[in-house]
């Protein structure tokens, strides 16, 4: 899979944008992965909605730069489905 060259700059961006500037706390994003490396501005735009909203993200497992910085995060909880288990 790759991605659609200047898509996540352009449309991708402008989404987040207007997803940011909505009322409300809440934000979900479904899924960050290793297409977004592509594209900085779609990074610092999905990095904006993380300092602006409370975000429920789907990130892939992948170890990658942005990925990594956004688990960084001090506000960030990680659960990883694959880890959990019933009692």
């Amino acid at each position: 899979m790759e991605p659609v060259p200047g898509a996540l700059d352009t449309a991708g961006t402008e989404l987040v944008q207007r997803v940011l500037s909505a009322p409300g706390d809440w934000a979900a994003v479904d899924e960050i992965g290793f297409l977004e490396q592509s594209s900085p501005a779609y990074q610092q735009a999905l990095w904006s909605l993380f300092e602006g909203k409370r975000v429920l993200a789907a990130l892939r497992k992948e170890n990658l730069p942005f990925l990594n910085h956004l688990r960084a995060r001090e506000d960030c909880f990680v659960l990883d489905l694959d880890e959990v288990r019933e009692p």
